[in-house]
């Protein structure tokens, strides 16, 4: 899977071969998550955009094409009031949270059906043709507490949301109160990702990768 600064992005399978091509977004495509939610067969993607929104995607990696199969969102997330940066899933595939230049972190439901703050967008003509009609989110939490951009969000434990920003901190989220729970505060944080041995390292622009067992250590290990 790959993202840059372009409107649409590509998947592409073993051997260089794309097989779909997601097409929607307005600005540049900023941050890729994908995941497999729970008694779902296709894989849904999320993308975070300089407009200022997220778009949810299905797709079947197993589908046979002879040309890339162009898929559109089935769902558009909108709430942020400047470029979204990141974009992470929870480890069941129920829920995605966001990290913006507008300081905050939402949270999305990922559901295709209508739910509470989701409502279905009007019918439009593209090119003569009438679209179907799309599903649109409201985020149903708002994390407060960054000064600058979110540029970094990951989600490795259900309860729990981690953040990094241009406000060189890292904040550990408790996910059902909405709370900041603790905190690192370093000169020089731009990015923080999670590891299948469930450490937290974080990227400063001091090149070094620092790796903490728990958030809440402010020793963390240097390598």
């Amino acid at each position: 899977y790959c993202a840059f600064t372009v409107l649409y992005f590509r998947v592409w399978k073993g051997a260089g071969l794309c097989t779909h091509i997601l097409e929607g977004h307005s600005d540049g495509v900023t941050s890729v998550s994908v995941f497999n939610p729970e008694g779902v067969e296709t894989v849904t993607v999320a993308t975070a955009s300089k407009d200022r929104t997220l778009r949810l995607w299905k797709i079947n990696p197993e589908e046979a094409t002879d040309h890339p199969a162009r898929v559109r969102a089935y769902k558009i997330l909108r709430g942020h009031k400047s470029s979204v940066q990141s974009v992470a899933a929870q480890t069941n595939g129920e829920m995605v949270c966001s990290g913006s230049w507008d300081c905050t972190i939402n949270l999305w439901r990922i559901n295709d059906t209508n739910a509470e703050n989701d409502f279905v967008s009007k019918k439009r003509k593209v090119e003569g043709q009438v679209e179907d009609s799309q599903l649109e989110g409201e985020a149903f939490t708002t994390l407060v507490g960054h000064s600058q951009c979110v540029s970094s969000v990951i989600w490795p434990q259900r309860e729990s949301i981690y953040s990094a920003s241009w406000d060189h901190s890292i904040r550990k989220w408790d996910v059902e109160n909405g709370k900041n729970v603790s905190d690192i505060v370093s000169q020089q944080i731009t990015t923080i990702f999670f590891s299948i041995i469930e450490i937290v390292c974080y990227w400063s622009l001091e090149f070094v990768v620092k790796l903490s067992c728990d958030i809440i250590l402010v020793g963390a290990l240097l390598c």
